[in-house]
């Protein structure tokens, strides 16, 4: 017992200073957690960490990061992702593997080890890529919710992969085996449908009385699914997924996969330390060449791969670079299907350092490019037009033989510019809509709006808002990069124009007045002034604000309808 707390110890401590010092370098932790186990194996402290202590753990540490995975793959949210982005990530799935498989059949690979080094290279970190566009705003931007449909798709099909390569039991693949591992995984579904469908909401309606209890109940649940997957041959964390999969359509998915987070934190980190001690040094320069051809192959023709689809499918050269810019690095998956093979026996410790190096490179990396995709996007805008098709969606609507003058550009007009819509029809104001969701644009065809789509920074469009004579420029964008570049450039253009921006700091407003914005919008800061000058208004007669709140609902109705969320 002494050992164990001291290994694991020992292990939590290194693992959190060097964590601090990652994230002070501003860094994601996992490189931190990997580092650690690179460490402990440097220093050669061989009675730290046992592997059948630290194996256990890092297999929990998967297993809960799974569970949460199924909890928040919401059957609504499959139905809603739509036919392009279902498109674009099998797309993306399918040319990635081919082309990587070939370069790893070129490079000399057996089949085997080139199967599982393509498989590794083609999906893409979810927590990385949420974790940038959360920190850059742009989760909820069009770029941002095509990356994020991909990475569904490709967690599912990762998932799948799993299950495959867990059922065959190191027993190699074959014909038969892979029969076997259906008709098993198919048995195993059907049984944990029907007790879902018919048992688990009454079990949990129970349990829900008790915070308590409902957490207690979703973690028993994860490891009776994860039990039962290793029984029927399958891993636990293909039985932990399934799990979260048959809560995620209840409305208690999310306190459970809240409280199980910090959990699911704890053990991943362990997970990520047992990779690092899993890499082998001996072979790193020999192995140095082909890292550095598969980072490079992550890195650069993973998005091109990306930027090809997505130009296909109509989008813009600006959407399509920003997306496949998220997606070049390999996923948390990556290194559990690298794991999976080297415990098989399908592949040696050669390869599966490959893998992690590669791992390792590319989260390293990709950090760096989503953080400045701006600025490079901008760099390499001109060569980037091999990419879009020549009907892409540009505009509906909109006469560019019409001399606009004196009218108002309205730059984003999901939830908070449909208001000014609204406004510029009552006081019958000129008015031209700018917007990158296609979504957006076709509805706003529909309605008869002069609309374009696209972003400021292409001189086509700046031509056609006719800048210089616009009377008022208002932009509802969260991106402080995008709304410093329009306050830029209109003021460049005609320094007399009224400028109206969208912040998220109190910062990043002083900043737009130091630059000439006439006016900053804090949604926080605007909806705290509301819900207090409402208080003022019905202190006396609280009652009325159950009419505020019915207006509130039909209203939230209505923008739904509208596409809205």
């Amino acid at each position: 017992m002494q050992s164990i707390f001291f290994e694991v110890g020992f292990i939590v401590v290194l693992a959190t200073i060097l964590g601090g010092f990652v994230k002070y370098l501003r860094q994601p932790l996992v490189l931190a957690y990997i580092l650690t186990g690179v460490l402990v194996k440097i220093l050669g402290f061989s009675n730290v960490g046992s592997p059948e202590t630290l194996s256990f753990f890092s297999h929990l540490g998967i297993a809960f990061l799974l569970f949460i995975v199924g909890l928040e793959l919401n059957p609504d949210e499959l139905k809603e992702m739509g036919k392009k982005s279902l498109f674009l990530g099998i797309g993306q799935i399918v040319i990635t593997f081919g082309l990587s498989f070939i370069l790893c059949f070129l490079l000399q690979f057996n089949l085997i080890s080139s199967f599982f080094i393509a498989i590794s290279l083609t999906f893409s970190s979810t927590i990385i890529v949420v974790k940038l566009l959360i920190e850059k705003n742009d989760l909820t931007s069009v770029y941002g919710r095509i990356a994020v449909a991909i990475l569904l798709v490709q967690d599912l099909v990762a998932v799948l992969v799993l299950v495959f390569l867990s059922g065959l039991t190191g027993e190699g693949i074959s014909f038969w085996t892979f029969f076997l591992t259906i008709i098993k995984a198919g048995i195993f579904f059907t049984i944990v449908y029907l007790f879902s469908k018919e048992v688990l909401g009454y079990l949990f309606k129970l349990l829900s009385s008790s915070s308590e209890l409902l957490f207690l109940g979703g973690i028993a649940w994860c490891l009776l699914l994860a039990a039962f997957a290793n029984f029927a041959g399958f891993s636990l964390e293909i039985g932990a997924f399934l799990a979260g999969i048959s809560l995620a359509s209840t409305k208690y998915n999310l306190e459970i996969g809240t409280k199980i987070k910090p959990l699911r934190d704890f053990f991943i980190t362990i997970f990520f330390v047992v990779l690092g001690l899993e890499i082998s040094f001996g072979s790193f320069f020999e192995v140095l060449p082909m890292v550095i051809i598969f980072t490079v192959f992550v890195l650069l023709i993973k998005p091109i791969i990306v930027m090809g689809v997505s130009g296909f499918l109509g989008y813009k050269n600006r959407i399509s670079f920003l997306t496949g810019n998220c997606l070049s690095q390999i996923s948390e998956f990556s290194l559990i299907v690298s794991a999976i093979g080297l415990q098989m026996g399908q592949i040696n410790e050669k390869i599966s350092s490959i893998i992690t190096f590669v791992g390792v490179f590319t989260i390293l990396f990709s950090s760096y490019l989503v953080t400045y995709d701006d600025k490079i996007y901008k760099k390499l805008k001109k060569y980037l037009t091999i990419f879009e098709r020549k009907n892409a969606n540009n505009s509906y609507n909109f006469n560019k033989e019409k001399n606009y003058e004196d009218h108002i550009i309205l730059i984003g007009c999901h939830r908070m510019g449909q208001d000014f819509i609204s406004i510029f029809d009552k006081l019958k104001i000129p008015f031209i809509v700018l917007d990158f969701d296609p979504k957006i644009i076709k509805q706003l065809s529909m309605m008869g709006v002069y609309c374009i789509f696209g972003d400021i920074g292409d001189p086509e469009i700046l031509e056609a808002l006719n800048l210089g004579k616009t009377k008022m420029v208002i932009s509802t964008v969260p991106n402080f990069a995008d709304n410093r570049a329009v306050l830029e450039e209109v003021k460049r253009v005609n320094k007399e124009v009224v400028v109206f921006l969208t912040g998220s700091q109190i910062d990043e407003a002083l900043e737009f007045y130091k630059l000439g914005a006439d006016y900053v919008i804090l949604p926080q800061l605007l909806g705290g002034h509301f819900v207090s000058a409402q208080l003022e208004k019905h202190w006396g007669k609280l009652e009325d604000l159950k009419k505020l709140k019915e207006h509130h609902m039909a209203d939230l109705i209505k923008r739904k309808s509208m596409g809205q969320y």
